[in-house]
């Protein structure tokens, strides 16, 4: 912060800096209003790590790796902590939410919905960059995946170990419409303290509606601290924000760990660094925690929003996009939907009608391909940031995954020893007309989507595809 030009006839303040942290926004306003200048962290000012954050940064990871040492039978005991409280506080959070003053005008505001926004584009009244619309739906799509763990391998790593027969469509079902009733209710008491927020400031809501980690760090705990017991119901709120982020976060560590086991596993008999790796259990996870546990570490700098800013305007809108335009491709066209009917009617049971096909084959992927291509062109138009090198490294952060993914599975061999460029399609020694459709397919695309797929596929094909 240094001091600007002023008409005060006494001697100017020589400039002085002090760190401004992202969370510090309202000194920030009063200094400003004061006639000092303050310059936020950002790209070409990174600053320091901040010793309270790399700490807190550290507890969570230890917490994730416990879990994830004590392995698939423990972590359904975590689950029976990190499910039910969150409830409990969002329930607390409504029924106090709704007896405040004003929580009728925000759960109006929250329940009118502005179409406007989804077709039209918008001008950022404080930074003056275009909004495009596109971004909406995009930020849709990404919230749904996320919320889902969808293009994420959490449910399918989860998935993998239960049994062969298990009623995938109801759980499907229960889990999606679990997901989206909670979000509406979670919405019922966000927006009733939101109403009591502006009605306390004398403003209209939207005023103080805050998008991303605005609304969980500014708004709302401005909304609690104008509440009686203002640290018992900020506790509450921060405390189901930890448990979500850790149970999410297990979710994707775990699913990372056991895709890496099982390669280096097929890997082992002929590899010594992969046999030694997967002898010792702990030995993985900590690598993996290593490897993606650094670069966290930019998360815990003074310019942290700037970073969250870039990972959410790239990799989070596209990459995700693109993966779920891949996983529809390659079920429903590489590996047929034909075949992919059959496993499921042989596994669950259930023959997938003709809606779900229409979805899989042709609206799923040319709705996210569409969406992935518009936001594109509206990140060209109006990009995340406007400094080149970090544009230009979150760009690589959803670029590089794709093309390590793209190349390990056209180069490298599968279990068999083929190549999908080459043998992939190729029928298996020993298979003839008999043997069903689905066991003569490209099988391994199955592996992607099943931790333990081509176990479960070596167990028909021995099985003479009983």
């Amino acid at each position: 912060i240094g001091k600007g030009p002023s008409k005060d006839p006494s001697p100017a303040m020589p400039d002085e800096r002090f760190d401004v942290g992202t969370l510090e926004w309202q000194d920030m306003l009063k200094a400003m209003e004061a006639g000092y200048k303050c310059d936020n962290a950002g790209f070409h000012d990174e600053g320091y790590l901040l010793p309270e954050l790399v700490s807190l940064f550290l507890v969570v990871w230890a917490i994730v790796l416990s879990m994830v040492f004590m392995g698939t039978k423990s972590l359904k005991y975590s689950v029976y902590v990190t499910l039910p409280l969150p409830y409990v506080v969002l329930v607390i959070m409504f029924f106090r939410g709704i007896t405040l003053d004003g929580a009728g005008t925000g759960l109006k505001y929250y329940l009118t919905p502005n179409l406007g926004i989804l077709f039209n584009d918008r001008i950022d009244e404080q930074t003056g960059k275009v909004l495009p619309a596109v971004n909406i739906w995009l930020s849709a799509a990404s919230h749904i995946f996320y919320s889902l763990g969808l293009g994420q391998g959490m449910l399918i790593t989860y998935s993998s170990y239960n049994p062969s027969h298990y009623p995938i469509k109801s759980n499907s079902l229960i889990v999606s419409a679990a997901n989206c009733l909670t979000e509406i209710f979670g919405g019922f008491a966000t927006f009733s303290i939101l109403g009591y927020l502006a009605k306390k400031k004398g403003v209209t809501v939207d005023e103080v509606v805050a998008g991303g980690p605005g609304l969980v760090f500014e708004s709302l705990p401005e909304a609690f601290g104008l509440m009686p017991a203002p640290a018992f119901f900020a506790f509450l709120f921060f405390f189901m924000l930890l448990l979500l982020g850790i149970s999410s976060a297990i979710g994707m560590f775990e699913s990372i760990v056991c895709t890496i086991r099982n390669q280096l596993t097929d890997m082992a008999p002929r590899s010594l660094w992969a046999s030694r790796i997967v002898s010792q259990h702990w030995i993985l996870p900590i690598l993996c925690s290593m490897l993606i546990g650094f670069p966290g570490l930019l998360f815990c700098r003074r310019s942290a929003e700037q970073w969250i800013d870039l990972v959410d305007g790239t990799v989070s809108f596209f990459l995700l996009s693109l993966i779920g335009v891949g996983e529809f491709v390659a079920v429903a066209w590489v590996f047929g939907i034909k075949n992919f009917r059959t496993v499921l009617e042989h596994r669950c049971g259930y023959r997938p009608d003709a809606y779900l096909v229409f979805i899989w084959r042709f609206w799923g992927p040319m709705l996210l391909l569409s969406l992935f291509l518009f936001g594109i062109a509206g990140s060209i138009e109006s990009p995340v940031t406007d400094v080149p090198w970090a544009l230009a490294f979150g760009w690589l952060l959803a670029i590089i995954p794709l093309v390590f993914s793209i190349q390990y599975y056209v180069r490298y061999p599968n279990h068999d020893g083929e190549t999908l460029s080459v043998h992939g399609f190729r029928p298996k020694a020993g298979w003839n007309d008999d043997t069903p459709s689905y066991m003569r397919a490209p099988y391994r695309i199955v592996a992607l989507f099943t931790a333990q797929g081509k176990n479960k596929m070596d167990e028909s094909v021995a099985g003479g595809g009983a």
